[in-house]
């Protein structure tokens, strides 16, 4: 099958998407039947430890051997042991839950390296708008993945393994039929806009990708738990409500590329963080108020998608690092979701939803310290990309 480069440029960001969508509804659905089979929030959050452990892991090893033609492979073998996985949810028991993590963190960590290597080759954009595009679609298929989980993740309901099982099965069929189109090596790049590239932003990218991770995925993650225990929220009011935040986290990171000079103000670093704080103290003040609790996390969500998106651009700006600074970015995504997991577990049954919330504000402003101090060391030694 053949398409023209302009359709395909965007195409092939569907990968991502679907990829998300699947991983969505697992971490939807592992809290929500951890909850059913009567784990404690500590457990659930060591749960996430187990899946975020195998995800570091598997980075470093894809990181070190996965370049060149073996992107492609992984690329093309990334759904199987997500696949796999799903056997091991049938049984109504806990231990196979930290199989089925431990398989999917192999296919999304092997998956993701992988994609951000060759999506600038395949579509033939500049890093900055490849990057933007990247993450919009990661996060909208995230959205779309909780709203769908929300609905068939009720008591009982063996329904809710469905979705888990056609997106992983969709991916494969993707990349199989866009194989070519994956191995070609894409000349025409967009051209450079002469952005002035300041390398302290490789490490303020790292800072914000680690504590966008800890506050979205592991405070936010044990959320569809809470609500059902604490906050009298039914599981589709809280996908529907992890929907809109992710959509907000997705049309932020959108915005990103319309915006180049954005990339290295720090006033905009700061409104982004400043943003975060707000958001997460607003979702603490809401209560059993679903509506006020959604609008908390969308403020919330937009520090998100800047950190998200920036991480991204300032990974793939130079190709002869590109490998391993994308690598370096899914391991810290992995630490910063063990770190994020095991807060989450321990301030929710410590400090209740309130408190859970009110520490990823703080983690975020301490985030914000740190990114200050860095900033603080001078101009750096720009150079053009």
């Amino acid at each position: 099958m053949t398409l023209p480069a302009n359709s395909m440029r965007y195409l092939v960001f569907l990968f991502p998407l679907l990829v998300d969508m699947t991983i969505a509804c697992f971490l939807f659905g592992m809290p929500v039947r951890a909850s059913y089979l009567g784990l404690t929030d500590t457990a659930t959050g060591w749960l996430f430890t187990v899946f975020n452990g195998s995800y570091i892991l598997t980075a470093f090893v894809v990181g070190r051997w996965g370049r060149g033609r073996m992107s492609v492979l992984l690329l093309l073998s990334a759904g199987a042991p997500a696949v796999f996985a799903l056997f091991f949810l049938i049984d109504d028991m806990a231990w196979p839950l930290a199989i089925a993590m431990t398989g999917l963190a192999i296919s999304s960590s092997s998956f993701f390296i992988s994609f951000q290597l060759k999506m600038g080759s395949v579509t033939g954009m500049h890093p900055r708008r490849s990057a933007a595009w990247y993450a919009f679609a990661w996060s909208t298929g995230m959205a779309i993945g909780l709203l769908v989980q929300g609905v068939v993740s009720g008591p009982d309901n063996p329904w809710f393994i469905v979705p888990m099982i056609i997106m992983p099965l969709v991916v494969v069929a993707l990349l199989l039929l866009y194989r070519d189109r994956l191995q070609a090596m894409v000349v025409d790049e967009e051209a450079d806009d002469d952005l002035a590239h300041d390398p302290r932003y490789v490490l303020i990218g790292r800072i914000g990708i680690v504590t966008a991770v800890i506050v979205i995925f592991g405070c936010m993650g044990i959320l569809p738990k809470v609500g059902l225990e604490e906050l009298d929220i039914g599981t589709m009011t809280m996908g529907a409500v992890l929907f809109l935040s992710r959509l907000t986290m997705a049309i932020s990171a959108l915005v990103c590329m319309a915006y180049t000079r954005w990339l290295y103000n720090p006033v905009v670093l700061a409104v982004a963080n400043i943003l975060g704080i707000l958001g997460f103290v607003l979702a603490a003040m809401s209560g059993s108020n679903a509506m006020l609790l959604c609008l908390g996390l969308c403020v919330a969500s937009i520090f998100g998608g800047v950190c998200f998106y920036q991480a991204v651009v300032y990974a793939i700006m130079d190709p002869a690092t590109a490998a391993r600074y994308v690598a370096c970015n899914e391991m810290l995504v992995g630490a910063g979701a063990v770190a994020g997991s095991l807060l989450a577990g321990y301030a929710a049954e410590l400090l209740g939803a309130q408190g859970l919330l009110l520490a990823a504000a703080a983690v975020i402003g301490i985030a914000m310290v740190i990114e200050i101090l860095v900033l603080s060391r001078g101009n750096g030694h720009a150079t053009q990309y």
